[in-house]
């Protein structure tokens, strides 16, 4: 099978599987978003934003290296090797999640207090239990894609989503109070991260024993990609953290139907990630250089036209989108619901660079560019968001992302002599843009 093929079974199984998991979550929101109401759907995802953004932080970029690193010892056939660098890196990144869970457990109501939000703090208790669990089932993603098993890492996403809108429902047949939404919630994740692990182990023996010099590897490859992920994180959920500091938890709530909705144009982009890294990685090994410019085109032009449809669309019906799921309590999110989508879809077309960027063991630049957006990020959110609400965190998330992408782009572009986007691509894009405006002026 070529590359091509390869990166193209892969992103379909993947893509699929992304698209199940994004509708299902979308339909979990939705749900919660009616039943809650604005305000209590608020504090769930300020609770909720909180603990992706340290649980993540936590994590870092030591997962995101494991499938990098697993695919690259595959291709030289060091099994061994990998064996130490699974268990090492689950045993400790288990380990600092526990501990994170108990410091926002003892920490949730000054937490609650420090963001004005003090209903929060019952939330951040319980999620403070999912810490560990949480950091496993991402772990363990990690490791499946390394191996290439996108599948196992496919389902893996499907079944928390479809347990959490099990025990969603099971819990208001019982008893329906937002406490009860955020245990299903934790119960879920602790399930799967189970069945998840018991899996990974019948792949790959699991010792759970640090080896101190795999571990020194991976940090030191690690650091700078740390770095960057947690400024990605913080700037992903950043936003909805601000908003919540200087707004109403009804304006969050808002805000936190618009921004999956967006992000439902990540799938493509997501589904080729989680292919193409370990796949090129196991091309660097190799030493196959022509197949890596090619597989680079290759995944940068499928991102941009799969992309496409799904961005016209919500730009031109953002409101009707949003009243027909969220219903009319929503709509006045449309604008940033449209910002929202431009920002992701540009980041989209960047990501195949920051594979790439990675790949080629540069991940210095990509602490680098993480930061320059990050600094514009915040910036932009704390002047914009006061005056203009989620429509100001919605605008500084898509300045940002121009930002970033666009160094990203360029910087793949020096270290690797190539150039990604065809004049026929960019054709597109300016047809597309053509015919939007068309659309918006009859």
């Amino acid at each position: 099978m070529s590359y091509s093929k390869a990166l193209a079974k892969g992103m379909i199984i993947f893509m699929v599987a992304m698209a199940l998991t994004k509708i299902l979550g979308y339909g979990y929101k939705i749900i919660l978003s009616r039943w809650l109401g604005a305000e209590n759907f608020g504090f769930f995802s300020l609770a909720l934003a909180f603990f992706t953004l340290v649980s993540s932080i936590m994590v870092s970029g030591i997962h995101l290296s494991l499938s990098r690193f697993i695919a690259f010892e595959r291709g030289k056939k060091d099994v061994e090797k990998i064996k130490k660098i699974t268990s090492s890196s689950l045993l400790l990144i288990t380990l600092t999640n526990v501990v994170a869970g108990v410091i926002v457990y003892f920490a949730a109501n000054a937490i609650a207090m420090f963001m004005h939000q003090p209903q929060i703090a019952p939330l951040l208790k319980i999620f403070a239990f999912m810490f560990p669990f949480y950091a496993i089932l991402l772990t363990v993603q990690k490791i499946f894609e390394g191996f290439q098993r996108i599948d196992l890492s496919a389902i893996a996403d499907v079944l928390v989503t479809t347990l959490r809108i099990a025990l969603l429902i099971f819990a208001a047949a019982l008893w329906f109070k937002i406490i009860a939404v955020v245990w299903s919630y934790v119960i879920a994740t602790i399930i799967i991260a189970s069945v998840a692990l018991i899996q990974c182990s019948r792949i790959i023996p699991l010792t759970f024993k640090f080896n101190k010099k795999v571990i020194s590897e991976l940090l030191s490859f690690s650091w700078p990609l740390m770095i960057a992920v947690i400024v990605h994180i913080v700037m992903t959920w950043g936003d909805t953290l601000i908003l919540g500091f200087f707004r109403t938890a009804r304006e969050v709530g808002i805000y936190s139907i618009a921004t999956p909705t967006a992000n439902l144009l990540t799938v493509p982009a997501f589904a080729l990630t989680t292919v193409f890294l370990p796949l090129i990685s196991n091309l660097f090994a190799k030493k196959e250089t022509e197949n890596i410019l090619k597989l680079y085109k290759t995944a940068t032009r499928w991102v941009f036209l799969v992309s496409i449809p799904a961005l016209v669309t919500v730009v031109l019906f953002p409101q009707r989108i949003i009243n027909s799921t969220a219903g009319a309590g929503y709509v006045e999110g449309w604008l940033a619901l449209t910002l929202l989508t431009v920002g992701v879809f540009i980041n989209a077309i960047a990501t195949p660079a920051n594979m790439m960027l990675l790949s080629l063991d540069k991940t210095k630049f990509m602490m680098k560019n993480s930061l320059i957006a990050f600094v514009v990020n915040i910036g932009l959110n704390i002047f914009l968001i006061p005056k203009l609400g989620m429509n100001g965190a919605a605008l500084a998330f898509l300045i940002s992302s121009i930002i970033i992408s666009y160094l990203r782009i360029s910087e793949v572009k020096v270290f690797i002599q190539t150039k990604v986007m065809s004049d026929k691509i960019i054709m597109t894009l300016l047809a597309g843009i053509v015919a939007a405006a068309i659309a918006y002026m009859s």
